[in-house]
């Protein structure tokens, strides 16, 4: 199922890029969120940090992020794909989705992320993310879904 949503986003990029549009920019953001799982009481803490290449409106991604939740810490390692809905030079809205691995008490288990962010850029090569994210994994033989909300510093 994720390899056709994947497959899906690269197509849509492809069909929506302009051929003269190849913009190529690395970022890198470090961001804060509170994330929501089922099962869980109220909103948990946590950060982390992320990476991507764009290349026009596409930008594969890799994200990498801890949440501190009941007594434990969930981290989680994905690596997905943006899609520039809109971009202009003060800012953009994306789309994203990415797949990985969520690791609790040891034990790793598959996680899923989908959502959107809006993105406000500042001159020299710094933006501020705000986003918020679906989110689906397994830990502790438990698949759960939850949300996200995150605030990203965006430097390029």
């Amino acid at each position: 199922m994720f390899r056709a949503i994947v497959f899906g986003l690269v197509i849509s990029a492809a069909l929506v890029m302009p051929a003269a549009a190849q913009e190529r920019a690395r970022d890198l953001a470090v961001g804060v969120s509170a994330t929501g799982r089922t099962g869980s009481e109220g909103l948990a803490p946590g950060g982390g940090v992320a990476v991507g290449y764009r290349v026009g409106r596409l930008t594969p991604m890799l994200e990498v992020t801890g949440t501190r939740r009941d007594g434990h810490n969930d981290w989680r390692a994905l690596a997905g794909l943006r899609l520039w809905v809109r971009d202009g030079a003060r800012g953009g809205l994306y789309v994203h989705g990415g797949a990985g691995t969520l690791i609790r008490n040891s034990e790793a288990g598959a996680a899923l992320m989908a959502g959107l962010g809006v993105e406000w850029r500042a001159p020299g090569g710094v933006a501020v993310r705000l986003q918020g994210d679906l989110t689906r994994d397994r830990a502790d033989a438990v698949t759960a879904g939850g949300g996200r909300v995150s605030a990203w510093l965006v430097v390029r």
